[in-house]
């Protein structure tokens, strides 16, 4: 299986991912794939040999061009919400992974929508494969990985605008004679200053966001009822009408997310036919508009 396809650049152009960027991003990446071959062998009967060979850059926008496939992903973020990340595969590199999980490494499956139950396993294999980005990392201070859910039109996905420079991280994971690749992807300048690496912007990115412009821009609002944590056995036996035990309690507010930031605390509730919250409070200081 390959990775869904991306154009390869020059990495000596100076608008490309620069050299001391890609030395320090690569050394976080194979400390990555290391700490996700340990947490594969928790997990399945198969050896997994996991690298991370290529690093490329390029406008979100042609990067969503570029997966010309069906894909799934996954969104997170890093740092305690300061830069976002979308994980994304092939949906046939996920079913091949999958069957890996469950140590069946000899058939080749068709491509095909996930099941509700693939959906889970896939997801946990993505939080898997994000929660060892922060294992992996080197800085005096741990990083922390927040995981935001599971993505299944990443094409469509409005995670980042679509002119911003973003990198795109390939992890290669090998089984047997199959293969998956993950990939990747953060904001470049943010992934730079992460990693403490000095990266010159251009006069045209420099410009602040006029407000006419905020008005085009999409903003992906997510209320979260809450989550639960169960193994891998009752995934797998969970059907409909199975009941799953969330972590809120229902004299709470639940939290709501704008684009991956946890800004306000509302009641669920209904109006009509429609499932509908309401804003109690905020949570968090607001985007700068100004």
């Amino acid at each position: 299986m390959t990775a869904p396809q991306t154009t390869r650049y020059d990495f000596a152009a100076a608008a490309r991912v620069k050299r001391n960027l890609r030395a320090q991003l690569q050394r976080w990446l194979d400390k990555t794939a290391e700490a996700f071959q340990e947490k594969w062998a928790t997990l399945a009967s198969t050896v997994a040999d996991a690298s991370c060979p290529t690093i490329d850059a390029n406008r979100f926008e042609l990067v969503q061009e570029g997966w010309s496939t069906e894909t799934c992903g996954f969104q997170f973020s890093l740092h305690d919400k300061q830069l976002l990340g979308l994980a994304v595969i092939q949906r046939i590199d996920m079913l091949v992974l999958l069957m890996g999980l469950l140590g069946d490494v000899q058939n080749v499956p068709e491509d095909r929508p996930l099941t509700s139950v693939e959906i889970s396993l896939a997801t946990m294999v993505f939080e898997t494969t994000t929660s060892c980005l922060s294992e992996a990392w080197q800085g005096l201070e741990p990083i922390s990985v927040d995981q935001e859910g599971f993505d299944s039109t990443p094409k469509r996905s409005r995670r980042f605008s679509p002119d911003t420079e973003v990198l795109i991280c390939d992890l290669s994971i090998r089984f047997g004679e199959q293969a998956s690749t993950v990939q990747l992807v953060t904001e470049k300048l943010g992934t730079a200053g992460l990693l403490g690496v000095e990266t010159s912007l251009d006069a045209s990115s420099k410009q602040p966001i006029s407000r006419d412009k905020l008005t085009e821009i999409d903003v992906v609002v997510v209320a979260e009822l809450g989550q639960a944590q169960i193994d891998m056995t009752a995934v797998s036996k969970m059907q409909n009408g199975d009941i799953l035990l969330l972590n809120q309690p229902v004299d709470e507010a639940i939290p709501v997310f704008a684009n991956g930031q946890r800004l306000f605390e509302a009641w669920p509730g209904r109006r009509h036919q429609q499932r509908v919250v309401k804003i109690s409070s905020t949570s968090g200081e607001k985007p700068n508009v100004s």
